[in-house]
């Protein structure tokens, strides 16, 4: 203390002798001992005393001490105290501090407040900031500003020279002023020399100009050779204009070279142009031998071009061996004959099957018993089948008439 005046003060007291309390809002408390002047401000205020609030907004609340001016802006305003509002179409409502202008515009607006709106055909709305040209059109226009109409028949044309660069569906050539080919898929070609992307069903060539064969499945062929993926039942070849033998069965073919899957019976071969051997069984054969399954009475061998012995009624095929005889021939090669009286006999032993009228026993050589009805015995006992009337008995040797009067006989003499 000098002639009773502090040297300093404590914090938030100023005066000669601290006897004054420093202005609320100066930043610590803190002011100067000799007049009270804040040094620096707490958040939100300015003036020497920090008695008066910042602009509102101040980003944070910043503000300078002595005139109050702002040192940046709160989002969507400008100005030195933040009072004025950034233009509607400023991107993320950002702007120059000072001048108001936008950083970038929003989607479909330029100029330096982003004030105008985009040329219509830009593509997505989006423009120089500066000077408002688009960056692409949209399909059907050209130009900075997308203002001028393409070709009639462009899909899109070049930006700045208008030459087509692609064409609407069914047109082809710089201006796309050709018609793509009528059975090009879709309309579509190649827009330089017209060639069809695809075909429509049922045709093919680049310009899509012939029509599929006839014969092929569905009439679906390949688009460059024209060739079917398979043939309609009847027809062979690459492009299905071969018929089929007339013999494969149910007129089936392969499609490469036109042989028969199976041959109609009676034929065989690769495309069933040989007929079977006469002589077998149903005229069917092996389709590539020829050879028969099974022959006919009276033949053998492979294709049953042998005939059996004369005497054989039917042979083995595959040597000829009699498996039956004609009558009245038995074993072995059917060359020994059936006893004299035999209708029927066995094949291997030539004992009587069956008899002529009035003969019985294994070779047909014993006379019935007189009495059998019809002259009739069974083949093996010679026993009667039925009795002539008057008879009875196995052999019908027992006349009826005789045992009848017998028995008449002893009743009269009991009497």
């Amino acid at each position: 203390m000098q002639n009773g005046n502090c040297l300093s003060c404590n914090p938030g007291f100023y005066g000669n002798k601290c006897e004054l309390v420093c202005p609320t809002n100066c930043r610590d408390h803190v002011c100067k001992m000799q007049t009270g002047m804040c040094f620096s401000c707490r958040p939100g205020y300015f003036g020497f005393a920090c008695d008066i609030l910042c602009p509102s907004h101040c980003r944070d609340n910043a503000c300078d001490m002595q005139i109050g001016t702002c040192s940046s802006c709160n989002l969507g305003f400008f100005g030195n105290k933040c009072n004025y509002t950034c233009p509607v179409n400023c991107e993320e409502n950002k702007c120059d501090m000072q001048l108001g202008t936008c950083t970038s515009c929003k989607p479909g607006y330029y100029e330096s407040k982003c004030g105008r709106p985009c040329p219509t055909n830009c593509v997505s709305d989006a423009c120089d900031m500066q000077i408002g040209t688009c960056s692409s059109c949209k399909p059907g226009f050209y130009g900075f500003k997308c203002n001028i109409s393409c070709l009639k028949n462009c899909e899109t044309c070049h930006m700045q020279e208008g030459t087509c660069q692609s064409c609407k569906p069914g047109y082809y050539g710089k201006k796309c002023e050709i018609s793509c080919p009528v059975h090009c898929q879709d309309g579509l070609c190649n827009m330089l020399n017209g060639t069809c992307h695809r075909c429509m069903f049922q045709y093919y060539g680049n310009n899509c100009e012939f029509p599929c064969p006839q014969n092929c499945i569905d009439t679906i062929c390949d688009r460059q050779m024209g060739t079917c993926s398979a043939c309609k039942n009847g027809f062979y070849g690459s492009k299905c204009n071969s018929s089929c033998p007339l013999y494969c069965t149910e007129h089936r073919c392969h499609m490469q070279n036109g042989t028969c899957f199976s041959c109609n019976p009676g034929f065989f071969g690769n495309k069933c142009e040989l007929k079977c051997p006469m002589d077998c069984v149903d005229k069917s054969c092996d389709m590539q031998k020829g050879t028969c399954f099974s022959c006919k009475s009276g033949f053998y061998g492979s294709k049953c071009e042998l005939s059996c012995l004369p005497s054989c009624e039917t042979c083995q095929m595959q040597n000829g061996i009699c498996l039956s005889c004609k009558l009245p021939f038995y074993v072995g090669k059917c060359d020994i004959p059936c006893p004299t009286n035999c209708l029927r006999c066995d094949l291997l032993t030539g004992n009587c099957l069956s008899c002529q009228i009035g003969l019985y026993g294994n070779k047909c050589d014993y006379l019935c018993p007189q009495n059998c009805e019809e002259n009739i015995c069974y083949i093996q006992s010679g026993f009667c089948k039925s009795c002539d009337p008057g008879w009875r008995g196995s052999t019908c040797d027992t006349s009826m008439l005789f045992q009848s009067n017998a028995f008449v006989f002893d009743v009269i003499r009991i009497f």
